[in-house]
């Protein structure tokens, strides 16, 4: 629930909270430390497993990318999407999001490459058409 409706963590924080799971349910509200540390994995695993089965019998994908600089940390990110339609849908897939050393063509490069192998495989995207490319190694 708290994952699924994009709540905080620190939920079980809140005495309103408690006092409705006190009322309603019988059993032990989570902490904000079991829920980060278990269920985000849970959660990770299973939007992965449901990527990876929605993008089973793709064969082409564009891939985005977009970077920024974090004002306050002035950390540089960047991110990597994927689009393609599946059974007349259009679909965006948020594959990574994180702070990169640069955003320097080289780096970036070696970036979405490494993101994407670790998703997808090796053997995947030597097998999808990207945005009217090959990958190749």
């Amino acid at each position: 629930m708290i994952c699924r409706d994009l709540l905080p963590f620190d939920l079980d924080d809140k005495p309103g909270f408690n006092d409705f799971i006190k009322k309603n349910c019988h059993f032990p509200v989570p902490t904000a430390a079991t829920l980060s540390c278990t269920v985000l994995t849970d959660i990770y695993s299973f939007v992965k497993t449901s990527v990876m089965e929605l993008l089973k019998n793709v064969t082409a994908a564009t891939v985005m990318m977009d970077g920024w600089t974090d004002k306050y940390n002035a950390l540089p990110y960047f991110a990597v999407r994927l689009s393609t339609i599946v059974n007349w849908k259009y679909h965006v897939i948020t594959v990574a999001i994180q702070p990169v050393e640069s955003h320097t063509s080289k780096v970036l490069a070696k970036f979405v490459k490494e993101v994407l192998v670790r998703f997808f495989g090796e053997e995947y995207l030597n097998s999808v058409k990207l945005d009217r490319f090959t990958y190749k190694n």
